[in-house]
């Protein structure tokens, strides 16, 4: 009794015996009701007794006996759990999905060879369990499942069994396992505490790992894409530390050498190594290192013109784009990935601006009107960005934590206050989180005065 391939209309539409455009995540039929859209694009098999006979006589031949016959070929069906596994990740990254809820394009390309690797390692299985259940509610606007919770504490429980085997704990799958655990956390808008705790995660298995293999792209593409939240929480959270060269071995990449991603990325990295040379300093002398602040300015300075540069390719895509343009359009997903970039460089800008006044902070006069204009460029981008909602638009929140961060304006934090509240609502799903508010003041204050507690430290060891 094979499967044999029927329809990929949804539920809905195959209940009513209604013709489905098959759109994801909603068919434009439930989008208009406004009904749950369940099952759209998604192949399902009818099992049936077919026999050659019915086959031949269906295509107008005559039997004349069973010597005569071509068997046909039908295709499989899913025969194991792995198999099925594999089929629902490879749908929920289907590159025909609207890119404002597409994984693939807000999380990297990686996610394209995990299919092939589904089945090696049980934590990374049960960690694309869990983000397939958690993206299929996120497309659906449901708060957190039953059947999520319990996917994502078996992924957790997977993933410290594997830790505990030094062999398995090194491989490129339980890393990714790591990865796929922090994107459950952002398509469910949970995070117990200040930190996301994945990050630490993964930071502990590179340390513990040494140098990647060069050779394994798949191992290089995962990088790119776990890279920026660990820099990005190792500038705050002191439990992530490296060296230079450990922060040099997580962001350099031949992927994407030229990218401006990279080049920001790099820059970015400079941030811990600038932050620790300026902490070991200050218990020894109280004058500045003028050669570590003139590396930080020059540093701020290609900074500051990378982000005019993304800015003016940022502008004449704004200008032709056109309000009523398909998602699916080539100048709309331009359109957003520049608005990312530019957000991105901005972010950076402020983040290094923020670091500098600390360690030096007469700098914060020096460079208040500019990191004032960076915070401004960052509230407007983040109102254009509401057009890419929900995942499309999900970085919105770092960039504005870092314009809040950024500038002594009280009318700029004012602003930022509110979009970071508009977004909390839109983006927690019912879930509580860490109110904006207090979280920015305590960054603020990680920021501008760990130099020095933690020069006081060292002074009293």
């Amino acid at each position: 009794m094979p499967g044999v391939p029927t329809g990929k209309g949804c539920d809905g539409c195959r209940a009513q015996k209604k013709k489905c455009d098959e759109a994801k995540p909603s068919c434009s039929r439930c989008a208009r009701l406004g009904l749950f859209c369940i099952g759209a694009g998604q192949q399902r098999y009818k099992f049936k007794e077919k026999t050659v006979f019915e086959f031949e006589c269906r295509n107008g031949a005559r039997a004349k006996s069973s010597h005569d016959f071509v068997p046909t070929v039908i295709l499989p069906c899913p025969n194991s759990a792995m198999d099925i596994l594999t089929s629902s990740f490879v749908d929920t990254i289907s590159p025909s999905t609207d890119f404002r809820y597409n994984l693939v394009w807000m999380y990297g390309g990686f996610l394209e060879d995990v299919p092939a690797r589904i089945g090696r390692n049980s934590a990374l299985d049960a960690a694309v369990e869990a983000v397939v259940v958690a993206h299929a509610d996120f497309c659906s606007f449901r708060p957190i499942q039953i059947s999520f919770l319990l996917k994502y504490s078996r992924a957790l429980e997977s993933l410290r069994k594997m830790l505990d085997d030094p062999l398995k704990a090194r491989s490129s799958e339980t890393l990714c396992s790591a990865m796929m655990l922090l994107i459950c956390q952002g398509l469910v808008g949970a995070c117990e505490g200040l930190w996301t705790g994945h990050c630490e995660g993964a930071a502990q298995i590179l340390k513990a790992r040494g140098p990647r293999d060069a050779q394994d792209d798949f191992e290089n593409k995962l990088l790119l894409s776990l890279r920026g939240p660990v820099l990005f929480e190792g500038i705050f959270n002191n439990r992530i530390e490296f060296q230079l060269s450990e922060w040099n071995e997580l962001v350099l990449n031949h992927l994407d050498g030229q990218m401006p991603e990279d080049r920001l990325m790099r820059r970015l990295a400079q941030i811990p190594e600038y932050m620790h040379r300026a902490r070991t300093r200050w218990p020894q002398s109280a004058i500045p290192d003028l050669q570590l602040l003139n590396e930080m300015r020059s540093s701020y300075e290609i900074l500051s013109a990378e982000a005019q540069d993304a800015r003016q390719r940022y502008a004449l895509v704004q200008k032709r784009i056109d309000q009523k343009a398909s998602p699916a359009s080539l100048i709309v997903q331009a359109h957003a990935y520049l608005q990312r970039l530019y957000g991105l460089c901005l972010t950076v800008c402020l983040l290094f601006s923020s670091v500098l006044a600390a360690v030096e902070p007469s700098y914060e006069v020096i460079l208040r009107l500019e990191t004032a204009n960076f915070a401004r460029e960052i509230v407007l981008l983040c109102q254009d960005a509401t057009r890419y909602r929900p995942l499309a638009s999900s970085y919105v929140a770092l960039f504005l934590y870092a314009a809040w961060l950024g500038t002594a304006e009280h009318s700029i934090k004012t602003s930022v206050e509110s979009q970071l509240a508009e977004h909390r609502l839109t983006w927690s799903n019912g879930t509580d989180q860490v109110f904006p508010v207090p979280y920015l003041q305590f960054l603020s204050q990680r920021i501008r005065h760990q130099v020095l507690q933690r020069g006081q430290r060292l002074q009293e060891a």
